[in-house]
């Protein structure tokens, strides 16, 4: 996933800085969602 997000950032031409905001960004949203999606399977089980 990683690897085709650096691929269409390079192929976009932007700063550097910003394909590091970007990718760190789209890190930290599929951190919220995982942690969101595990606190909704908790509360299935119970």
């Amino acid at each position: 996933m990683l690897g085709v997000l650096n691929n269409g950032l390079d192929h976009v031409n932007i700063d550097s800085f910003l394909k590091i905001l970007i990718r760190g960004l789209i890190l930290l949203a599929a951190l919220v969602i995982n942690v969101y999606a595990q606190k909704l399977r908790e509360r299935t089980v119970e």
